[in-house]
């Protein structure tokens, strides 16, 4: 009963196309700093390929010591959070599937190894 260019309508038409696995469980988080918001003037909110503007914040500077710091941290602590909701695996489980041995892609943190690389230090 959706409009034909209706994403959930697309959905539903295609829908069975596909199979299901345990993988359909886990959702992928992204992080980002620096951004304003999406500017979605004059955008259909039914077609998935316009998408918008980029607004960045302008205001955002992770030049400083502190603030690389905070962004390199960030991603020890989503790394090593536990998580004890069932749909995390339980009691003892971490945020972050796999736990320490999982997917965490953090810029900040290959910054710093190329600055070891390159003999200077992280802040």
């Amino acid at each position: 009963w959706y409009p034909p260019q209706h994403l959930m309508q697309a959905f539903s038409n295609n829908r069975r196309r596909f199979m299901s696995s345990d993988e359909d469980r886990v959702v992928p988080v992204d992080f980002f700093w620096g951004l304003g918001g999406m500017d979605v003037r004059g955008v259909d909110k039914y077609d998935p390929v316009q998408r918008g503007e980029l607004v960045l914040d302008t205001s955002f500077d992770a030049s400083s010591p502190e603030a690389q710091t905070f962004l390199k941290q960030v991603c020890v602590d989503v790394k090593t959070s536990p998580c004890d909701a069932p749909g995390c695996g339980g009691a003892g489980s971490s945020l972050v599937r796999n736990g320490v041995a999982g997917k965490v892609v953090c810029p900040m943190q290959g910054f710093a190894s190329w600055l070891a690389m390159n003999s200077f230090s992280f802040v």
